[in-house]
């Protein structure tokens, strides 16, 4: 009996080790597929124009992903201009952040390209719609269908762009596993409707102007007090803070109201 006991207690010692290791080994498992997915560039890939007209590929991170990237970078940080810190990872791709923003790049190569192509342009000024207004200055012409294309990707179904659809384009952005990266993605919708609800709001209309770097279209509101600039509000939110507000197409609204009125 006693040697029975003693074979139950060692087989359940052992079945629960196992359990553990499979669990163990799951977490591994789910990490590693993780990873690669981040990796992964045929999916929610970004494109930065340079001057001479090449074309880099690169990957906007969240915090989250930057950290799991972390995990695997090899040797120390490479300090780069404009308090940019990259880390070689795996198969040569590479992380950086100036502790604001977090991108990853195929290689140093194109991460030094960037570099020296901000640093052309930044002798003239920075453009904040650098490379994301694509339709230049025909882009009141397509705010209609910039919006159509927001509120379908969304599941959404409105005739007017109010108030009202701002918070439901708010609600719907929230549901989703990460919405800033979504935010980041249809940026130029945003800035469509937003635009739009002030301008149907207010009665006012767009006023297109080239930026400095002769080459970049931004698309500010004409009011009789002058222009307003309310996209770069919705920049910086986006981009530089990495804002993640529950209302942030309904509260920027409700800002921009109060700054039309004074």
């Amino acid at each position: 009996m006693r040697h029975i006991r003693y074979f139950l207690i060692i087989f359940f010692i052992f079945a629960l080790a196992c359990k553990n290791k499979s669990k163990s080994n799951d977490k591994q498992l789910e990490a590693i597929k993780l990873k690669n997915q981040i990796l992964d560039f045929k999916h929610k890939t970004d494109v930065v124009e340079m001057q001479n007209g090449l074309t880099i590929k690169y990957k906007v991170l969240t915090k989250e992903e930057y950290d799991i990237l972390s995990k695997s970078v090899i040797g120390k940080a490479i300090l780069k201009p404009y308090s940019i810190e990259a880390h070689e990872i795996e198969n040569n791709y590479v992380i950086a952040t100036n502790k604001e923003n977090f991108n990853l790049y195929l290689n140093m190569r194109d991460l030094d390209i960037v570099i020296e192509d901000f640093g052309e342009v930044g002798s003239t000024g920075i453009e904040t719609l650098m490379n994301k207004n694509k339709y230049g200055n025909e882009f009141p012409e397509r705010t209609k269908s910039l919006i159509f294309e927001l509120i379908s990707v969304l599941n959404l179904k409105s005739e007017d762009v109010d108030e009202k659809l701002l918070r439901d384009i708010d609600e719907e952005i929230n549901k989703l596993k990460d919405p800033n990266a979504f935010r980041k993605s249809y940026f130029i919708n945003l800035i469509a409707v937003e635009g739009e609800a002030l301008i149907k709001k207010n009665l006012l209309q767009w006023q297109m102007e080239l930026g400095t770097d002769n080459k970049t279209w931004n698309p500010y509101l004409k009011s009789r007090k002058g222009k307003i600039n309310f996209f770069i509000y919705l920049y910086e939110d986006i981009f530089e803070k990495n804002a993640n507000k529950e209302n942030l197409l309904l509260d920027l609204f409700k800002t921009m109201n109060e700054i039309i009125k004074r």
